[in-house]
């Protein structure tokens, strides 16, 4: 039976838990309203307030800003006081790193909210892999010797199962160690929706899948053409989309534009 000071200490870990969680949020939050210009804490205060429906003391919010300014991610100066203005404001810019900080909470955010958002709505994510289409089998060759050029070890036709307990059969999947990290690099290819029109579906599926198997890079080959919406997000996604008339040349546009991640 757990005793009165064991409870005490899980509830106090899970209370701070809670609070990271709730501060990292409100970090995402409040760079995300520095985004389009700067503001002031009575700004972030009410678009904290009509945006997010967060109403939060300025004892909690200047606080918090100080933080986020010695982090660096924010930028506070104080500006000119004007003849009809009481005082002098400080205003807050998002800086570089404060951008970087930014996309990268909101990719951890999208990744794990796509991958409920599938479970909940019963979307499949694990389906057959696709019919061979013309010029698959000298597409994969570029596609192999490419990889193989960048240090990659590369296997066809991979079942991998995903932390969620789903598999996922995919075309190419490639891996490489890595000397500098604990961890090594890994990468898969897909070819999604062969025939016709990739869609944003597409690309939403395959950024769960590679979030469910943890990988390092997806990349997608399209023997169609590809909307700019879709590129867009794809760019956004950081899903390399090299597509073309045909696969053979989607494989062409690879070879000559992939990078590393």
């Amino acid at each position: 039976m757990m005793s009165i000071k064991a409870t005490q200490q899980r509830q106090l870990l899970a209370k701070d838990h809670t609070n990271d969680v709730a501060r990292q949020l409100l970090d995402i939050e409040i760079l995300y309203l520095l985004t389009p210009e700067p503001r002031s804490g009575y700004e972030l205060k009410k678009h904290l307030l009509n945006l997010f429906h967060i109403n939060i003391s300025y004892g909690t919010l200047y606080p918090h800003l100080h933080s986020l300014e010695k982090s660096k991610l924010i930028s506070g100066t104080w500006n000119s006081r004007e003849p009809e203005e009481p005082m002098k404001k400080k205003m807050y810019s998002l800086t570089a790193q404060g951008s970087d900080k930014l996309r990268a909470g909101v990719e951890d955010l999208g990744k794990i909210s796509l991958t409920m958002q599938f479970m909940l709505a019963g979307m499949t994510l694990s389906s057959n892999a696709p019919p061979p289409v013309e010029g698959s089998e000298e597409a994969f060759r570029i596609a192999e010797r490419l990889l193989a050029d960048h240090g990659y070890s590369t296997k066809r036709m991979a079942l991998l199962r995903g932390a969620s307990g789903f598999e996922y059969p995919v075309e190419l999947y490639a891996t490489k160690h890595d000397s500098g990290s604990s961890r090594d690099e890994s990468l898969i290819l897909k070819v999604v929706n062969p025939i016709g029109s990739i869609c944003s579906d597409d690309l939403l599926r395959l950024y769960v899948i590679a979030y469910d198997l943890q990988v390092t890079q997806a990349i997608m080959l399209s023997a169609s053409p590809v909307k700019d919406e879709v590129m867009k997000l794809a760019t956004f996604y950081r899903i390399p989309v090299f597509h073309g008339k045909d696969l053979l040349e989607a494989a062409s546009d690879m070879r000559t534009n992939f990078e590393t991640p």
